[in-house]
């Protein structure tokens, strides 16, 4: 248990080992093998994605090629733990793989941030990252989802994580500098907007942040690309980078 979690006195071992099911360090074996084999399931992946069209507006779920992507990574040991607007996500022990459905997304971007970055307050741990054009993945830390943490109110309710929330929130939305005693999450959300200001919207709330294996709060997907910032100015929440031919409406 790190000294940070030690300090807040926030979860004790039994409410972590709840929150964080078999989210055990991965070996360094474990860590150069999914390393290896990323590059593989990337490629799987974007053969897959040029199989089927883009359906525009629609989350990775109700893409064509949402289930043949989850039973090859099924196939191949890792199981599918969540799933965004341009994403979804797949973990084995306690490593993590996203691989992204939209040939343009600042998640890959952010990624790369974090990746330069490494160590900091509120950053995921990233081991590996590549793009094929049509997809991308990145082999991270595992993380979880804060279930009612932040929702006031219930019985899992925890004012020291909502806090911090409300300050990384203020800090990477607003462009406040209100430090506190969140300092040092404060800094990396600060520079994370001033690297994306001016080419990304930044959009923080409870589904954006997670937790690491420490009970850390871990700020996952701060910014996104949208309207003008996209190749195709007609759709705001749609997937640039993909000929027109392989696009077709929603509906």
């Amino acid at each position: 248990m790190s000294n940070v979690l030690s300090l807040a006195g926030r979860f004790d071992a039994a409410a972590l080992e709840a929150l964080c099911v078999d989210n055990t360090e991965p070996t360094f074996g474990e860590k150069m093998k999914a390393r290896a084999e990323l590059g593989d399931l990337v490629a799987a992946a974007t053969d897959i994605l040029l199989e089927h069209p883009i359906r525009v507006g629609y989350y990775v779920k109700e893409q064509p090629a949402f289930r043949p992507i989850v039973d090859m990574m099924t196939a191949r040991g890792w199981r599918m733990c969540g799933s965004g607007y341009y994403s979804a996500a797949f973990f084995q022990g306690g490593l993590c793989i996203k691989l992204g459905f939209k040939a343009e997304d600042s998640a890959l971007m952010y990624s790369a941030w974090c990746r330069a970055n490494q160590g900091r307050a509120g950053v995921p741990v990233i081991h590996h990252l590549m793009s094929m054009g049509t997809c991308w993945g990145v082999l991270m830390d595992r993380l979880e989802a804060i279930a009612g943490e932040l929702e006031d109110g219930t019985s899992a309710y925890d004012p020291i994580l909502a806090a911090e929330l409300d300050s990384v929130k203020g800090t990477l939305n607003l462009g406040e500098e209100g430090w506190g005693q969140h300092m040092e999450l404060c800094r990396t959300a600060l520079d994370i907007r001033s690297f994306f200001v001016g080419i990304a919207n930044f959009d923080i709330h409870e589904a954006n942040v997670m937790l690491d294996r420490n009970g850390n709060l871990i700020i996952t997907d701060p910014v996104s690309f949208a309207g003008d910032y996209q190749s195709l100015s007609n759709d705001n929440e749609g997937y640039s980078g993909y000929h027109p031919d392989r696009l077709k409406a929603a509906g």
